[in-house]
């Protein structure tokens, strides 16, 4: 073995040079150099001038030791090591230790925080003790057989590796959590209750629309990932999100990963996010390779029409099927990334307050979590993402969250995914061509797909005459509903309501559960519904206008659904597009008849979704739309409060969106007091004098038809985009370039992007923009530090950010991030000055390679960037910089 050693060593060194460099003090600094290399061996070896030759031994005091070789002794004294060398052996050595023993001090007290979470509340704390390799401790586990006392030893390994000592040799921590949670047997669970979610689902289509279950729209889904303010984009496939997933959670990044799975009803976010949990259930229970059984699970939760009052009841409720995990074990699970939360239909779990202070709902968490693991939240409107972005802008006092935020929309089906779905189930080709336009556009989501598979499968009439497919996906639930409510057992006994009569039912329902916080009705809704559509007046009773519907109503309870707390049934639609076309039914009827204070009402009381916009506008037609739109004032009637008007203002957006896109032009009267979710696209609309007034459009694309104009008005536009081959902005008029995050022009040859005020302002006047704000020449220019400040500000606001990860030099760690600095020089001064002025904090945490810093604001960004004189610490920022 040595002998090999040598012959290795010199072999390498064949060829070689030793080459001695001579300093100023006398010590000598060596290096072995070939032709066109230099291995230096300084600071571990060098000589002084009377010909002793050092080799490092020790660093344990101010001055390091050395191995003498010579006549001058065996160990070196302190006045042989000059000064350069202690401090380049410093940075070295020193620095190392440092991080080790940080590293050590982190890991006993994440270790304690841990254990306390496999203990029982009223378990004594766990008893640390030191041991030659690490440390230890004597505890107490809680065990679904009882408790257990355990004795635990932890080290830190190589490459500073947290380890635990498992029966015969060090294992990795995250061995250590799976071991104690009893992972496999968790798996096993989880797999069994999402077959059971699965299940429930067939079952529900089979009994509520008389779908056969092996009619499954089965395609995978496609989503397209990007940052919060929309750059980055990138499209891919669900299972390769998931896989980043995995990424996230193996790699401590100094923040807790969030992302958000948007999509509209219908387009299958549910299916993709069980079927991402259930196949990593199985293949950890099954655990063919050890790579399997090493892998995290993901607990997916779902409201189902239940509100909860927090996301940890939330959990709480969702751990119960596994019987031996807990809120506080799956936290700890999450914290040490073995375990992510996938959770469906979040803006409904939590009810409507979650709008209020979307930041609020998840804060609590996320600061659990402290700066690990990941979220997956399924939003079902892009008006819960604005307002968690609005949450965070708000917050006077952002707490200890630490967050990085993606968003994955979910894509529609293309032509050709449409073709493949209905080809497997035999729909012939000239029946698709023979749809409107707008059914031809809804077979991209899935339930349509599915729904208009079904209307051949089973030869329906409604194929030939017209009837479009919401309408007829609405019939046949309707009609699965009213057979469950006969007078008697056969068919021939005749319903106790009709389906005009049950339509009405239901659109009731719809609206009333819109002013609630969950997606639920208790029987006295429904009751109190039923006797609204037949017409029992007031002072009568449903039994006597008509005998045994009450008796009958529970039926439509469904499948045996119980709400959360374990009291009575309750009534839901079987399908959240349901309530959608059901509340665009009851919204209808109320503008048709002419009844538009009930119309206004409902406007103020909840979000409509697309399916609902849609339906209203389709229903009552774009003139009568417009004219209820433009009568709305609030101001005549009861004031809005503060809860109503980002509701109502996203409620007017969608439906000046929907009109537009069904009239291709715009109005030639004013658009007010509209908030424009995602993109307002007028590329192919008609827009002679295009004006909004008082609105925000988070993407405003400007028409590309000659001789267009577009004013605005008090309007913010968040995005400004040109998709015309021969750009020029002359039409447009009124615009505030402060509020722009980005402008974009894009031509024939390329894509040009601006994000600094100054370069939006300069390009906007190239371009023949007319804009509002124009800086005053006559006054003193901006400080070009004070300009720095607003972009890295603005821009990190627009991506809802709270918190950046740094190096250790104060320069950005975060890759997402490089396009909005230019020169690291002034994003260091920038970052070192909010800590001065105590606007953020830092701490250091560990992470692969290098140390790291995480930068958390204490202060709201858009506080900071507002500077209204009310804090001190704000008004000394910006004094620092001017």
């Amino acid at each position: 073995m040595v002998r090999a050693t040598s012959e290795a060593i010199l072999s390498c060194l064949d060829g070689a040079l030793l080459v001695v460099r001579e300093t100023m003090k006398g010590t000598r600094y060596p290096s072995i150099t070939w032709a066109e290399e230099e291995i230096p061996l300084w600071p571990f070896i060098c000589a002084r001038g009377d010909g002793n030759w050092l080799v490092y031994a020790t660093f344990n005091s101010s001055v390091p030791k050395y191995h003498c070789f010579g006549p001058g002794g065996v160990v070196s004294k302190p006045e042989d090591i000059d000064g350069e060398t202690i401090r380049a052996l410093g940075s070295l050595v020193r620095e190392r230790k440092d991080k080790k023993s940080t590293a050590l001090s982190e890991f006993i007290a994440d270790v304690k925080r841990d254990l306390e979470g496999f203990t029982e509340d009223q378990a004594e704390v766990p008893e640390y003790f030191e041991h030659e390799d690490g440390f230890g401790y004597q505890w107490v586990r809680a065990t679904s057989g009882g408790n257990e006392p355990r004795v635990d030893l932890f080290r830190i390994g190589s490459d500073n590796q947290r380890q635990w000592r498992g029966e015969s040799a060090w294992l990795r921590y995250s061995k250590y959590l799976r071991t104690m949670a009893n992972w496999q047997v968790i798996a096993a669970r989880i797999r069994r209750d999402l077959e059971s979610a699965e299940q429930l689902l067939a079952d529900e289509e089979q009994s509520f629309l008389d779908w056969d279950v092996k009619t499954s729209a089965d395609r995978e889904a496609r989503v397209v990932v990007s940052d919060y303010d929309g750059r980055n984009k990138k499209e891919q496939t669900f299972s390769v999100l998931i896989d980043g997933i995995d990424e996230d959670l193996e790699v401590e990044k100094g923040q807790t990963q969030v992302v958000f799975v948007n999509g509209e009803a219908g387009i299958g976010k549910t299916r993709a996010l069980i079927n991402a949990a259930k196949r990593r259930a199985l293949q950890v229970e099954s655990a063919a390779t050890a790579e399997d059984e090493d892998l995290p699970l993901f607990l997916y939760m779902r409201s189902t029409g239940n509100a909860f009052a927090s996301l940890t009841t939330a959990v709480r409720s969702a751990v119960s099927v596994t019987r031996n995990l807990t809120q506080t074990t799956v936290e700890v699970l999450c914290r040490n990334g073995q375990m992510a939360l996938l959770i469906d239909g979040f803006d409904e779990l939590l009810g409507s307050p979650a709008y209020n202070d979307a930041l609020g709902s998840l804060r609590p968490w996320l600061e659990t979590l402290s700066g690990r693991g990941v979220l997956v939240v399924s939003a079902r409107s892009s008006y819960y993402l604005n307002q968690y972005r609005s949450s965070v802008e708000r917050a006077s006092m952002l707490g200890h969250a630490a967050v990085r935020h993606r968003i994955a929309e979910v894509q529609r089906w293309s032509e050709t995914e449409i073709r493949s779905f209905l080809a497997d189930y035999q729909v012939p080709v000239h029946l698709v061509e023979r749809l409107t336009a707008s059914d031809r556009e809804l077979l991209g989501l899935p339930f349509f797909a599915r729904g208009f598979a079904e209307m051949y499968r089973k030869g329906a009439d409604d194929l030939n005459a017209g009837v479009s497919l919401p309408t007829y996906l609405l019939r046949q639930y309707i009609t699965r509903e009213q057979g469950k409510l006969r007078r008697g057992e056969t068919v021939e006994a005749g319903s106790l309501i009709s389906h005009e009569e049950l339509m009405r039912t239901f659109a009731i329902v719809a609206d009333l559960m819109s002013g609630n916080d969950d997606r639920e009705a208790d029987l006295d809704t429904l009751e109190y519904a039923a006797a609204e559509a037949i017409g029992v007046p007031a002072d009568s009773d449903l039994d006597q206008a008509r005998p045994m519907l009450k008796k009958r109503l529970p039926v439509l309870c469904g499948l045996d659904l119980q709400s959360f707390d374990g009291g009575e049934k309750r009534f839901r639609f079987q399908h959240e597009l349901f309530y959608d076309q059901f509340l665009a039914e009851a919204a209808a009827t109320n503008l048709n008849e002419a009844d538009l204070p009930q119309f206004y009402s409902m406007l103020r009381s909840s979000l409509w979704r697309r399916a609902t916009v849609a339906g209203v506008v389709a229903a009552c037609g774009t003139d009568l739309v417009i004219e209820a739109v433009e009568s709305f004032n609030p101001s005549q009637r009861k004031p809005l409060n503060k809860a109503e008007t980002p509701i109502v203002r996203a409620n007017i957006g969608s439906l000046w969106s929907e009109v537009i896109k069904q009239t291709g032009h715009f109005p030639t009267y004013p658009v007010k007091d509209a908030d424009f979710a995602g993109t307002l696209d007028l590329s192919g609309v008609e827009c002679s004098h295009a004006q909004l007034l008082n609105c925000s459009i988070d993407s405003l694309v400007i028409p590309e038809s000659p001789n267009w104009r577009v004013s605005l008005q008090g309007t913010i536009v968040n995005q400004l985009v040109s998709g015309n081959p021969h750009p020029s902005l002359s039409g447009l008029t009124g615009l505030a370039h402060a509020d722009l995050s980005v402008l974009l022009i894009r031509t024939n040859r390329m894509n040009e992007y601006w994000e600094r005020r100054s370069e939006i302002f300069d390009a906007l006047r190239r371009h023949g923009a007319s804009v509002v704000d124009a800086p005053d020449e006559t006054t003193s220019q901006i400080s070009p530090k004070v300009e720095h400040a607003r972009h890295f500000l603005s821009g990190l606001m627009f991506k809802a950010e709270s918190s950046v990860v740094l190096k250790s030099n104060y320069e950005l760690e975060d890759d997402r991030l490089h396009n909005l600095v230019d020169n690291q020089s002034e994003w260091r001064d920038f970052a070192k000055l909010l800590e001065e002025t105590e606007l953020a904090t830092t701490e250091s945490f560990s992470a692969s390679g290098k140390r790291k810093i995480r930068m958390r604001f204490k202060v709201g960004i858009k506080a900071v960037l507002n500077n209204d004189g009310t804090n001190d610490k704000v008004t000394k920022f910006w004094d620092r910089l001017r």
